[in-house]
C-alpha cells in the first residue's frame, strides 16, 4: 500500500486564496524583471506550510506570484517569490 499524505487548510488560507483570484488583474501589471518591461500573464500559487505529526501536512499561508511561459521557457518573478517567503518565515519564527 502507498504512502498517503492527509493536507489540512487553514481557514485563513481560503481567504487569502479566494482574494487573490478576484484581484488576479491587479497583478498582472507589466513589470520589470531582468531588465525586460514584460507583461506577466499568470499567477502561480506558493502554498506554506509543514509537515507535522504522521502524514499530515498543514497549509497555513499563500501567496501569488506571477509569470509568463510559452513552449520552451517560463518567465517567473524569483526576487519576489524569494522576498516573500524570507518574509513570512520571518514572522513565523
Amino acid at each position: 500500500m502507498g504512502m498517503y499524505w492527509l493536507i489540512e487548510l487553514r481557514h485563513i488560507t481560503y481567504f487569502r486564496f479566494f482574494n487573490i483570484y478576484y484581484q488576479r488583474h491587479d497583478f498582472l501589471k507589466p513589470q520589470k524583471i531582468n531588465n525586460l518591461k514584460q507583461t506577466l500573464t499568470n499567477l502561480l500559487g506558493t502554498l506554506m506550510g509543514y509537515k507535522s505529526e504522521g502524514n499530515v501536512v498543514e497549509v497555513v499561508d499563500c501567496f501569488a506570484v506571477t509569470h509568463s511561459d510559452n513552449s520552451d521557457t517560463v518567465l517567473l518573478d524569483q526576487d519576489y517569490h524569494r522576498r516573500m517567503v524570507g518574509l513570512r518565515k520571518q514572522v513565523r519564527d
